[in-house]
């Protein structure tokens, strides 16, 4: 009993931390709780899916890509003023929520977009809405110590909705699932 008791105790903590430290992370480690989390794909076939994008319309790619090079430059700096060149003041206000959180906790997250795969949208007017298949690279910092905390690979499945304010086209909505895919 005592050898199966030094033997289980190892496991259990190995687990707990697992589960404390992201590994099952309910939420994207880059929009907080805005998303839901997936434990398998939509469908079976999702990563061959997913990795093949055809949506061809450049100036809501280019609104996305902008908003997530800011959104990368926000979350390492935690200033969220950029937000608002690319962003409507609803959608900064909740992305600078969540990043000055962050800073209160003493994290900071440095992310990378690895891979954006547009899958499709379309505009109606003033409105636009996109679909896409994000990967990031992420770690999360210790502000004190400079630690590493964790890193690794989010992949989200983001229906962005966007608005066109005069000229330029603005993020107004983030909608993700963070998914794991299929190995």
């Amino acid at each position: 009993m005592k050898k199966l008791r030094h033997f289980l105790i190892p496991i259990l903590v190995i687990l707990t931390l697992l589960f404390f430290t992201g590994c099952h992370n309910e939420h994207s480690a880059l929009r907080g709780s805005n998303g839901t989390t997936a434990n398998k794909p939509a469908s079976p076939d999702i990563n061959k899916t997913l990795l093949q994008g055809n949506f061809q319309d450049e100036a809501l790619k280019k609104a996305v890509l902008n908003y997530d090079n800011v959104l990368i430059n926000a979350l390492r700096n935690f200033n969220t003023e950029q937000l608002l060149s690319v962003a409507t003041p609803d959608r900064h206000s909740a992305d600078d929520a969540y990043i000055q959180g962050n800073k209160k906790k003493g994290i900071r997250i440095n992310a990378k977009l690895l891979q954006s795969n547009f899958q499709a949208g379309g505009k109606n007017g003033n409105k636009a809405h996109i679909e896409v298949v994000e990967v990031w690279g992420i770690e999360k910092v210790d502000l004190k110590t400079g630690k590493v905390i964790s890193n690794g690979e989010e992949y989200n499945y983001v229906k962005y909705g966007l608005i066109k304010n005069e000229a330029k086209w603005l993020v107004q909505t983030v909608d993700l699932t963070v998914y794991e895919p299929e190995t």
